[in-house]
């Protein structure tokens, strides 16, 4: 600082034509925390996750964010591998390795996990007999079918919270990936989806 930096201008803050990534990045884990905090009671919320990993500095306001990144990661590895051990069917990674799936198979299988294990339920006009809603969605050319149901008293609430967790912590690993990489572009792509999130 000099004497005559007294404004934007001079201070050179007119420099900055954006908000700070990093700052992107810590306001959006301290939302997402904000978000699915819930109690200790609830199961699959992040306080009850916190908890299994013993974790207890993450309850803070504001917690350290290289701390509360590595855990939140932590927490989605855990919930893709869960997915994937269901849906793959196959006891180890060997297994699957062995089992020498084709490219269309692996897409299915990622896309299956994408649309069963991290969308949230969404509340759809009732077009079939039984509630439900058909929508067809695509990955990498494999396509897939998803049904979309109202959720209701009688749904397994910690089963639904863990979806939105999951989509909303995969936009965090794509947003810190996008800016490693110093893809911009997908950074901005992402910005209404983010603005969403906030």
């Amino acid at each position: 600082m000099r004497l005559e930096d007294v404004n934007n201008f001079t201070q050179l803050k007119i420099a900055q034509l954006g908000f700070g990534l990093f700052h992107l990045c810590l306001n959006l884990l301290w939302a997402l925390l904000h978000v699915h905090r819930g109690s200790l009671t609830q199961v699959g919320s992040l306080t009850y996750c916190f908890q299994v990993m013993d974790k207890a500095q993450l309850g803070d306001h504001h917690p350290d964010y290289h701390t509360l990144l590595a855990a939140l990661t932590q927490i989605l590895h855990g919930i893709i591998l869960n997915a994937w051990h269901k849906e793959c069917g196959l006891q180890t990674l060997a297994a699957f390795a062995k089992s020498n799936l084709s490219l269309a198979s692996l897409l299915t299988l990622a896309n299956k996990i994408l649309l069963e294990h991290a969308t949230p339920m969404a509340e759809v006009e009732s077009n079939d007999d039984d509630g439900s809603s058909k929508t067809s969605s695509t990955l990498g050319g494999a396509e897939a079918t998803q049904t979309y149901v109202t959720v209701t008293a009688n749904d397994d609430i910690a089963r639904c919270n863990v979806c939105l967790l999951t989509h909303d912590l995969t936009y965090v690993v794509e947003i810190i990936k996008a800016i490693a990489a110093g893809d911009i572009g997908q950074v901005e792509n992402m910005l209404g989806s983010l603005a969403m999130i906030f």
